[in-house]
């Protein structure tokens, strides 16, 4: 074999293996995509789609987008996580994350204090007979870095931390 087929033989190779790598892309779930990608808030990008209503898209792969509900209903319950607000008024929304316009998760958040935080509602599991432990999934964590908001203070986890709520890692996602 002479120079010039060694050179399009391992050419060729290359370009094989290379193809399979950008098509693993392309076999990795949905899912597992959005766990990586909620990973990084900054790369999300808020996208006006109406006067006032937007969602947020994910600026590598824009078909991941985050949807906030329109319709909200009135939140009653007072759990011992939230803290008594001047405003008492809460309501909950659905957030919904999307890939191409199939939903992949919701999850349930609660605006609190007349709607100056939006956060998700934990996860609670009853300890005894009138007392539950309140924490968070990384996931809802993530997705509250994206779309949450919060009134004198600056993130989810300040937020945490002035509720008295953790982060389970080990709860199931």
């Amino acid at each position: 074999m002479n120079t010039f087929t060694w050179t399009i033989t391992i050419l060729g190779f290359v370009a094989t293996i290379i193809g399979s790598l950008l098509a693993l892309v392309t076999y990795i779930s949905p899912f597992i995509r959005l766990k990586l990608y909620l990973n990084k808030a900054k790369n999300w990008k808020k996208v006006y789609v109406g006067r006032f209503e937007y969602n947020w898209q994910y600026k590598n792969h824009p078909e991941f987008i985050v949807e906030v509900d329109d319709e909200a209903r009135e939140w009653s319950t007072v759990e011992s996580w939230m803290h008594h607000y001047p405003d008492s008024s809460k309501h909950a929304s659905l957030v919904k994350v999307k890939v191409n316009g199939q939903i992949l998760l919701t999850e349930e958040f609660i605006s609190l204090d007349g709607g100056r935080y939006f956060v998700p509602v934990p996860k609670r599991k009853l300890i005894n007979d009138t007392e539950f432990t309140y924490w968070y999934t990384p996931m809802q964590v993530n997705l509250a870095r994206i779309v949450g908001y919060y009134y004198r203070i600056n993130t989810i986890d300040e937020f945490m931390t002035s509720h008295g709520l953790i982060i389970n890692m080990s709860e199931d996602e």
